[in-house]
């Protein structure tokens, strides 16, 4: 248990608890490791544990949807999985190691009792949850407006590739030019919403 305390202090939601609570919560964990690859949490199984991580990295997807799913990743020192205040009722996605990975989880059966008796880790555990959220909206809107993206380009590629356009008359290839500035301008909005998003996601797109 004293090993464990250094550790667990360096988690910015209990690094200034006092000795006896770090001891309280380290007695009503398990402690688990896992080797990178291995599954530290499964989609669709019941939302129950609340996980520390102390050493390692964790990356989550759901599995069920195929590889090029929506992942997240979460570093060590940090606390995720199932917290109090939170609704989820089953795990949403599959959590796998990326580095060796240390961790403590706690059944949220003693959630009451950990809140009672360390009331201050209610409104940090409410701000982890409120910062989840906020980082998996954006990550949902970077990857429609990438895949929005997407659609057009290949859009404008094909029109620009269509032999058809060279068995217009003048007319119509001035009324299809007319359509492709309209298509272009809206790429060039688009391209300028894209370049909002953070460097990783438009790095996935480039690589598509």
């Amino acid at each position: 248990m004293e090993a464990l305390i250094p550790a667990l202090r360096k988690v910015p939601a209990f690094a200034d608890l006092p000795q006896d609570d770090l001891e309280w919560l380290i007695s009503r964990a398990e402690e688990s490791r896992a080797k990178p690859g291995e599954a530290v949490t499964m989609e669709d199984t019941p939302a129950e544990l609340m996980v520390v991580l102390l050493e390692g990295e964790i990356r989550g997807r759901r599995e069920a949807d195929g590889p090029d799913s929506q992942t997240y990743s979460v570093q060590a020192p940090a606390v995720t999985g199932f917290l109090p205040f939170s609704r989820m009722k089953k795990v949403p996605v599959t959590a796998r190691a990326v580095t060796p990975l240390h961790a403590l989880t706690l059944h949220s059966s003693h959630f009451t009792e950990m809140l009672h008796r360390m009331p201050e880790l209610a409104q940090r555990l409410v701000g982890v949850l409120t910062d989840r959220v906020r980082s998996y909206t954006m990550v949902s809107q970077e990857r429609e407006k990438l895949a929005a993206l997407g659609k057009l380009s290949a859009g404008l590629a094909h029109e620009l590739n269509n032999p058809r356009r060279r068995r217009n008359g003048p007319q119509e290839r001035s009324a299809i030019a007319w359509h492709d500035c309209a298509k272009w301008d809206g790429l060039r909005r688009l391209v300028r919403r894209i370049a909002l998003c953070s460097p990783s996601a438009r790095k996935k797109f480039v690589r598509r």
